[in-house]
């Protein structure tokens, strides 16, 4: 199941961002940032320990 959400999270990240630009330049950096701290907590929580 981990392995699955490892993989899973930097295409919604990068579908987020696309999606984030297309409604406005301010939601796309937001997105950009908050998503970038996301994804790296995500990794952080289900790194293999």
């Amino acid at each position: 199941m981990t392995r699955n959400v490892r993989a899973a999270v930097p295409m919604i990240y990068a579908v987020a961002i696309v999606v984030g630009f297309l409604i406005d330049t301010r939601v796309g950096i937001a997105v950009c940032v908050v998503g970038g701290m996301l994804v790296g907590l995500a990794y952080t929580v289900l790194r293999r320990s």
